[in-house]
């Protein structure tokens, strides 16, 4: 025990001296560490010779590249740091930080809404969301369009297979310079066509076509009907004989 204490006793003085002694030497501007380092009175620790960290003339904090000697890692003079692998405890941006655990977290919760389609759903309702407004129609314009026929109310032609062609109709709006007319064609109460006016002239028969319009304030037109009336032509005579009209039932008494 007493080699101890003597052993503890010497190593004290020993440090006490080399305190002193380090002292002395930084009051004096006399410190040098293998001519590298040394301090002055004030004791700021220098380098002996600036050549051996080029700084280039600037502080640290103004370099303009900094680069790992593996090369794996490197600071761009704009602060971006550049690196093959990083580890932290945390990730933080700005004042949101995550750990291990809370970061995991996340990544699993995502996984599960993509894997159950809610997240996909999010999605979609939000592009719904952004759609842009669809413009409403201009309800200040209360005056429907009117339709007028080009041509005869009734026509009649001949049952000899040729083409014929639509004299067509316009129309007149208080707004609306550009309308559009819808046709439809009727054999009766058959639909022969919905969008155009289409008579077959092989054979007689009677064909109602229909003009429609609305403009876009969504006021509609009354509509507007033409008759064409296929006719059979006499061989003979060579006069056009219409069809024959259905002979009413005799009432019963």
């Amino acid at each position: 025990t007493s080699l101890l204490a003597k052993s503890v006793q010497e190593l004290a003085a020993s440090s006490t001296e080399t305190s002193a002694k380090l002292d002395a030497f930084i009051a004096s501007s006399t410190v040098n560490a293998g001519g590298i380092w040394t301090a002055d009175s004030s004791g700021n620790i220098k380098l002996v010779d600036a050549s051996i960290l080029d700084m280039q003339g600037e502080d640290i904090i103004n370099i303009k590249n900094l680069i790992s000697a593996s090369g794996k890692w490197s600071f761009s003079e704009n602060g971006t740091l550049t690196a093959g692998d990083i580890y932290a405890k945390k990730l933080c941006l700005e004042d949101v930080c995550l750990d291990r655990n809370e970061l995991k977290d996340l990544l699993d919760m995502k996984a599960e809404l993509i894997n159950s389609n809610i997240y996909n759903k999010k999605s979609a309702t939000q592009e719904i969301i952004n759609a842009p407004t669809p413009i409403a129609p201009d309800t200040t314009d209360t005056i429907a369009p009117v339709i007028i026929l080009d041509g005869a109310e009734t026509i009649n032609i001949p049952a000899d297979g040729k083409s014929w062609i639509d004299p067509g109709a316009h129309f007149q709006d208080s707004a609306d310079t550009n309308l559009g007319i819808q046709k439809s064609t009727f054999s009766g109460d058959s639909l022969i066509s919905d969008t155009d006016a289409t008579v077959d002239t092989t054979a007689p028969a009677t064909f109602t076509i229909k003009y429609n319009a609305t403009d876009s304030a969504g006021n509609k037109a009354v509509e507007v009907t033409r008759t064409v009336i296929v006719e059979t032509i006499s061989e003979d005579a060579e006069t056009i004989i219409p069809p024959a009209e259905p002979i009413p039932a005799t009432p019963t008494e």
